[in-house]
């Protein structure tokens, strides 16, 4: 069984370069880095404001799965 997870964005210009999909959800004109990592019983995500893992997310989630994984996040 495969299970997808994502991040849905409304409200914002989204553009797409060399097939990847650049969003400014902070405005400050450079595209904000998303990244989804495992923890020990779930998934993380997290939006970053220039280079991912540096300084505070601008946003965060938790996706709980119940079991444990293998955890991989920085």
């Amino acid at each position: 069984m495969s299970i997808e997870l994502g991040i849905g964005i409304v409200g914002n210009d989204v553009v797409p370069s060399n097939g990847k999909i650049n969003v400014d959800v902070n405005g400050d004109g450079s595209p904000d880095q998303f990244t989804q990592c495992s923890t020990t019983e779930g998934v993380s995500f997290n939006l970053w404001a220039k280079s991912a893992y540096e300084g505070k997310p601008l946003w965060s989630g938790y996706y709980y799965i119940g079991y444990d994984t293998e955890a991989n996040c920085p």
